[in-house]
């Protein structure tokens, strides 16, 4: 088993829950190296599958190689035949025509912060080394120049250093350094295109992030044969996500016929404009109906899964205060309990349900629904993912065993809960 490094993404507590699900659900052998807030280190039994892999992840933004290390104490000569023209050239510069280039970026994996601000600084020293090493090879090479201590993925693919060059990336510990090379990068171009790009988007509703609907999806581990339902669908983005994937049976609900007729529009934009998803191997049902009543819409159905944001409260054009959130909390409860009492009668055993909750921020205090033995009494359990102790230290979980997706507003936040039907 090779070491590979993944490069997690704003949460990079859903990032590294993602990451564990899809290989648990792809059966990829794998072993959990170290984690961070900035990045994992697993080794993993297959390279083959990298490539497929980053088009699966929608918290992760760089996928590497693990290819050299050093420990603290060993002698700085090491350090020098890493940064080696013969090294570099072996290991981690493709077969290429004409100029080279790279960039180097540097990624704490749970380091001393002292250390990681003594190499940070040296960062243009390394660079005009690499460079210079290279010269002495023949090889005409130019460093990407940067303000912090990584480049972004739009930085490494823009400069080609995937294909022309290489990104050298090391990585931090508590007792070595290690160095790999990026193999390759999310693709954001086409997450912003499903985000921005489609033609119909409703603000006013709420609209859930193209990444954040892909990590829901797949830290769900739902078969790809599986029936997948969105009851709350919008203007579709987790069903366009769930496409993407390759999901073929999906349903999507929604009260208003306006966001049906807009799921229904930027599906149809979405395999107009991705020529390699053939719209006629996937089976898909748009529905408008209230959530109340879901049960009578669908019954003849076998749910795999939902995956779904529902209604998460009237916009408020200021900070609320604590009545407020606690009148939406109530207002919201009764609905989210609506909704669970259908789920209970359309989703299979063991199906699972992966869903957002809206939480509130007053004073340094979190408002949660408050709902979840409400929840386990119409026969669900909270689905506890593992955690291994010698990494969940480094992440973040509430007391009830939830994420939390900070937003741009302050004093809201997405909660992300995951339930499975035992009854």
């Amino acid at each position: 088993m090779k070491r590979y490094f993944f490069i997690l993404g704003r949460n990079p507590d859903l990032s590294v829950l993602e990451l564990i699900s899809v290989f648990d659900n792809r059966t990829i052998p794998y072993k959990i190296c170290l984690v961070s807030r900035e990045a994992g280190i697993f080794e993993l039994g297959e390279k083959n599958q990298i490539s497929e892999l980053i088009k699966i992840f929608g918290g992760t933004v760089k996928i590497g190689e693990i290819m050299d290390e050093i420990g603290f104490s060993d002698d700085y000569s090491e350090f020098e035949k890493i940064l080696s023209a013969s090294n570099l050239i072996k290991k981690y510069l493709p077969s290429i025509e004409g100029k080279a280039h790279f960039g180097i970026s540097i990624y704490d994996v749970g380091g001393d912060n002292l250390y990681l601000s003594k190499i940070t600084s040296q960062l243009k020293t390394l660079n005009i080394q690499i460079k210079d090493n290279l010269r002495e090879k023949g090889i005409h090479a130019g460093f990407v120049k940067i303000k912090n201590r990584f480049l972004s993925s739009v930085s490494v693919e823009k400069n080609q250093l995937i294909n022309k060059g290489m990104e050298l990336v090391i990585l931090v510990s508590k007792e070595k350094l290690l160095f790999g090379k990026s193999l390759r990068v999310q693709e954001f171009s086409d997450f912003s295109l499903r985000d921005v790009g489609r033609p119909y988007r409703d603000k006013k509703s709420g609209i859930i992030p193209p990444k954040l609907a892909r990590m829901m999806i797949n830290i769900a581990q739902v078969d790809r044969g599986d029936i997948l339902l969105d009851p709350f669908c919008g203007s579709g983005t987790l069903l366009q996500e769930a496409v993407v994937l390759g999901y073929k049976h999906i349903i999507g609900s929604d009260i208003s016929a306006k966001a049906i007729a807009d799921t229904k529009n930027n599906l149809n934009w979405l395999f107009g404009q991705f020529q390699e998803l053939k719209r006629e191997i996937y089976d898909m049902n748009l529905i408008q109906a209230d959530v109340s009543n879901l049960y009578s819409s669908i019954k003849e159905a076998r749910i795999g899964a939902i995956i779904t944001e529902p209604y998460l409260g009237p916009p408020f054009s200021h900070k609320p205060g604590i009545n407020e959130v606690k009148e939406t909390i109530s207002n919201l409860s009764r609905l989210y309990l609506k909704a669970f009492t259908q789920f209970s009668k359309i989703l299979d055993p063991d199906g699972r349900v992966v869903i957002i909750f809206p939480c509130f921020e007053i004073s340094g205090n979190l408002f949660f629904l408050d709902i979840l033995q409400d929840i386990r009494n119409l026969g669900f359990e909270t689905h506890h993912y593992k955690i291994d102790n010698s990494w969940s230290s480094y992440l973040k979980f509430t007391k009830r065993g939830s994420i939390i997706y900070s937003s741009e507003i302050k004093f809201f936040q997405r909660e992300i809960l995951s339930f499975v039907k035992i009854k």
